[in-house]
C-alpha cells in the first residue's frame, strides 16, 4: 500500500509531491506487470523458424523421393526438362528414317534433326517381324495429313507406320498370310491365280501421288 492510500486512511493531509511519488509508483508496478505477462517474443520466433525449416525439409525430402528413383527403376517422373524437350516433336524439326537389322533383330531407327541447334539424334525405335526391304514415306491419307512410312519384308504383308508415335504394332498392314502359316514359308498358288494380295517378299514399293 502507499503512502497517499495510507495518509487517505489515516484521514491525514495530502500534498503534491505525496501525489507525483504515487503516480509514479504506480506506473512503475504497471510496466512490471506487462513485463511479466509479455510472452518471450525471440525464443518464440525461433521455435517458429525451427519447426518451418523442418516442415520444409520433410516437403524437400518426399518431393526428392517422389521424383528421383533408382536408376535400375527409372521413372517417367524422373525426366529432366532437357530430357523432355528431346522427346517433343516440332514442326520445324525433321524426321529421318532408317531401316537396320542385326541378325534376328529388325527395326526402324527414327532421327529427329532440329535445325536450330544442327543437332541429329535417335528419337524412337520401332521393332520390326521381318527383315525391311523397302520403305516409301507416306505423308497424306483419306484426305487427311499423317506421317507414316510403308514398309516392305520378306513377308508378303505391308506394314503402315506411324512415325510420331512409338508403337508397338503397325497402324495397318495390308494383306495378310493364312492363319497357322509359317512366316518362313509362304503357300504357292498356281499361276495366274488372282488373290488379291501378295504371296512373297515386297522387294519395293511406290506411292501413286494422284490418289
Amino acid at each position: 500500500m502507499n503512502q497517499v492510500s495510507k495518509k487517505l486512511m489515516k484521514g491525514g493531509d495530502i500534498h503534491t509531491a505525496d501525489l507525483d511519488d504515487a503516480a509514479k509508483q504506480i506506473e512503475a508496478n504497471m510496466e512490471d506487470s506487462e513485463d511479466d505477462n509479455m510472452p518471450h517474443m525471440s525464443s518464440e520466433l525461433e521455435i517458429l523458424k525451427k519447426n518451418e525449416a523442418k516442415k520444409a525439409a520433410r516437403e524437400a525430402a518426399a518431393k526428392e523421393e517422389d521424383v528421383h528413383m533408382d536408376d535400375d527403376h527409372p521413372s517417367q517422373f524422373s525426366d529432366s526438362e532437357e530430357e523432355k524437350d528431346d522427346y517433343l516433336i516440332r514442326k520445324s524439326d525433321s524426321l529421318i528414317v532408317a531401316a537396320t537389322a542385326e541378325g534376328d533383330h529388325s527395326n526402324l531407327e527414327v532421327y529427329l534433326y532440329d535445325h536450330k541447334t544442327s543437332d541429329m539424334y535417335v528419337h524412337h525405335e520401332i521393332i520390326l517381324g521381318a527383315y525391311p526391304l523397302c520403305m516409301e514415306w507416306m505423308g497424306h491419307q483419306a484426305g487427311q495429313q499423317v506421317n507414316n512410312v510403308i514398309v516392305g519384308t520378306f513377308l508378303p504383308e505391308i506394314e503402315i507406320w506411324d512415325l510420331n508415335k512409338e508403337s508397338v504394332e503397325p497402324a495397318a498392314i495390308l494383306g495378310n498370310m493364312e492363319k497357322g502359316q509359317s512366316k518362313k514359308y509362304v503357300k504357292k498358288f498356281k499361276k495366274g491365280e488372282d488373290i488379291g494380295t501378295h504371296t512373297d517378299a515386297v522387294m519395293c514399293l511406290s506411292l501413286n501421288p494422284y490418289q
